[in-house]
């Protein structure tokens, strides 16, 4: 068990070095540093959530709740730190599902 743990803890380092994990961390942290991000975030997730909260619960949405919705997304697409991170984000996330496709296929052998 230790020679796993050793061995994932250095794939953690190595991960944590490469570009994408970097790129995506500065991304981050610069939305984090963007008051107006921030804002535009909160209220997607919000949003976000409430839209789905009311599907999962059967109630109608209603073109003003969808609308909403939509111009949210447009105002995350519009700044261009959201921006930088959403693309920074799809780029780890690739990377991640890369690495368990390999662990995934060592382990099927």
């Amino acid at each position: 068990m230790e020679e796993i743990l050793a061995t994932a803890r250095t794939l953690g380092k190595q991960m944590a070095q490469h570009a994408r994990t970097q790129a995506f961390t500065d991304a981050a942290r610069a939305v984090a540093a963007d008051p107006d991000a921030q804002t535009i975030l909160r209220r997607y997730q919000e949003h976000k959530e409430k839209v789905m909260s009311a599907e999962m619960q059967g109630t109608a949405i209603d073109a003003g709740e969808r609308r909403r919705l939509s111009e949210l997304e447009s105002q995350m697409a519009s700044n261009a730190a959201l921006n930088n991170m959403i693309r920074r984000q799809a780029d780890y996330v690739e990377m991640m599902q890369q690495v368990q496709a390999a662990i995934d296929e060592e382990m099927e052998r």
